[in-house]
């Protein structure tokens, strides 16, 4: 459970500098999940392992990889 809330967290870091309306928000939630379950660029050998650390981490990294395509993706659109 906190693993998800840390990664969704980590997902919404580009709302601090662009724009902070509801869509955003649910861009957000979207690329997380989607991240999150597809579990690309080795997140999938990392979820893997075995461990807390690895539990939480790759939620991290997919909270990443969403917030970094939101960056992007607010950058072209806006």
């Amino acid at each position: 459970m906190w693993d998800e809330f840390v990664g969704m967290w980590v997902a919404c870091i580009p709302l601090a500098i662009i724009n902070h309306s509801f869509q955003w928000l649910v861009i957000a939630f979207v690329l997380f999940r989607i991240f999150d379950i597809w579990k690309p660029f080795g997140i999938k050998k990392i979820d893997s392992k075995h461990g807390a650390f690895y539990v939480m981490i790759d939620d991290v990294l997919a909270g990443a990889f969403a917030g970094i395509l939101m960056f992007f993706l607010s950058y072209f659109l806006i």
